[in-house]
């Protein structure tokens, strides 16, 4: 979206604006409906909601940096920009790369942790841990590279400044090829397992599909990955797009995780689950049948035989454990 401003300058600024203010309506309302749900009515919260939460809060820096950039700058071509501007500019957009490395690693590690609370007893468990290790090395590195890009380091928003900085556009490209290795991994692990759940095909289906749309975000960083180029002529103009699709690629995630908590939402809304014939009495998740249970017992100590029942809640979709202790007799 190009515009022309009121000094008659090429303007894309506005693009920023819309795209930003509309991530910013879409996540919080999704968020907000996760944790009502989880507060109001599961009552049941863990990591997976904390990382979740610090995704947001990061996603949410990126989008509003951006819509101030604007106001220095961005979407207008870099020589109608003030020195002074263009300093404010550069400080923005430094604290925006930041946000958006915390808000992406710390998303994902909320899948990460949905998938150990889902599958407690599976292979997958190792795999999350390795993956879980990735990211957090992922997190320290991208932040080490973006806080020592210059020499000094506030040369990174002071051009004047004598110094010297690195040209990143080879670490972006790198840090794509991680971001989209882990996305494949993040979204593709839990599969298997989803066909492997005690219920009916159509149900299975959705259930796998509804975590299978986390790969949209993949197909969002392959985009994103092709408005990556040398910003350092004309930034203020050239980067919009670039950061745009930034914005969608974290919010996205944060989207994604909250999904599985928009039915048990609608327990706060009885005549809507009605209305939608989804109330409990019909819920579309069963538990698995006793012969399954009877695999989770294990022998521990002391005579005391260990069960882990495993149930999907009505409520909230997701896979919960109910440790229970069964003390032995007869050993």
């Amino acid at each position: 979206m190009i515009m022309t401003s009121s000094t008659g300058m090429e303007d894309i600024g506005p693009s920023v604006v819309i795209c930003n203010a509309i991530m910013i309506c879409l996540t919080t309302f999704c968020i907000g409906i996760r944790f009502c749900t989880r507060f109001f009515v599961t009552k049941v919260y863990g990591w997976d909601d904390l990382c979740l939460g610090v995704g947001y809060l990061f996603a949410m820096v990126l989008c509003v940096c951006s819509i101030i950039e604007t106001r220095y700058g961005l979407g207008r071509h870099i020589s109608t920009v003030s020195p002074e501007d263009l300093g404010t500019f550069l400080k923005y957009n430094f604290a925006a790369e930041l946000a958006y490395i915390f808000s992406f690693v710390a998303s994902k590690l909320a899948f990460v942790f949905i998938y150990l609370r889902i599958f407690p007893r599976s292979r997958l468990r190792t795999s999350s841990y390795v993956l879980a290790a990735i990211l957090v090395a992922e997190l320290i590195e991208e932040s080490v590279v973006v806080l020592s890009q210059c020499a000094p380091l506030q040369k990174a928003w002071n051009v004047e400044l004598p110094g010297k900085c690195l040209n990143l556009l080879t670490f972006f490209y790198v840090s794509f090829g991680i971001k989209l290795a882990t996305d494949i991994a993040l979204f593709c692990l839990p599969i298997p397992m989803l066909g492997k759940l005690k219920i009916g095909l159509g149900k299975k289906i959705g259930v796998i599909f509804m975590f299978s749309l986390g790969l949209l975000v993949c197909i969002i960083s392959i985009i994103r990955a092709t408005f990556l180029q040398n910003t350092s002529t004309d930034i203020t103009f050239i980067l919009p797009p670039e950061l745009n699709w930034s914005t969608i690629e974290v919010c996205s995630l944060v989207i994604c995780a909250c999904i599985p908590t928009f039915r048990a939402f609608l327990r706060l809304f009885p005549w809507i689950s009605r209305l939608l014939d989804l109330s409990t009495q019909q819920s579309k998740f069963t538990t698995a049948p006793p012969r399954s249970s009877e695999i989770l017992q294990e022998d521990g100590k002391d005579g005391i035989k260990v069960t882990t029942n495993v149930r999907i809640d009505h409520s909230n979709g997701d896979r919960d454990l109910e440790p229970t202790f069964i003390f032995n007799n007869n050993v």
